[in-house]
């Protein structure tokens, strides 16, 4: 009966369901301490596993929320895409002007009167591929300095 102790005391598990390891030289307390590890790492597991539910909960909220906004919104392509839209006349000639908007150069005809380089404009209709537009007068946010041309 003796003997089983020290056998035990040998060949203890390090954990449930992991491989026994062989202890002949262990010291005194070194199961409580694998013991105390064990319950450690299974709370620190527990705990990352949370973490990563929690954080895969949160994407896809996010993920449901923002193709909702997108279903939602309303298209604009087309005409109506530059409706309302302002931009600056960078050239002039022949009573018309260019214009950098969306990032494509346009030709812009004033609706009332000529436009003149340097005028802040806002697109009105289209006529063909020209764009008519009236003036937008001056703005007055900090965006404007970042959008004027030097």
């Amino acid at each position: 009966m003796g003997s089983i102790p020290d056998i035990w005391g040998l060949v203890a598990p390090l954990g449930p369901g992991r491989t026994p390891a062989v202890r002949l030289f262990a010291p005194p307390g070194a199961a409580l301490a694998t013991g105390a590890v064990d319950v450690l790492t299974g709370i620190a597991l527990a705990g990352l596993v949370a973490l990563a539910l929690a954080a895969a909960v949160a994407g896809s909220l996010l993920a449901v929320r923002l193709a909702r906004r997108a279903f939602l919104a309303r298209p604009t392509t087309g005409r109506e895409a530059l409706l309302g839209r302002e931009a600056v006349v960078r050239r002039t000639g022949n009573g018309a002007g260019q214009v950098l908007l969306e990032g494509a150069w346009w030709t812009v005809r004033g609706r009332d009167a000529p436009v003149r380089e340097g005028q802040r404009v806002r697109v009105v209709g289209q006529e063909g591929l020209d764009l008519v537009v009236e003036d937008a007068g001056p703005r007055t946010d900090r965006r404007a300095a970042e959008e004027e041309p030097p």
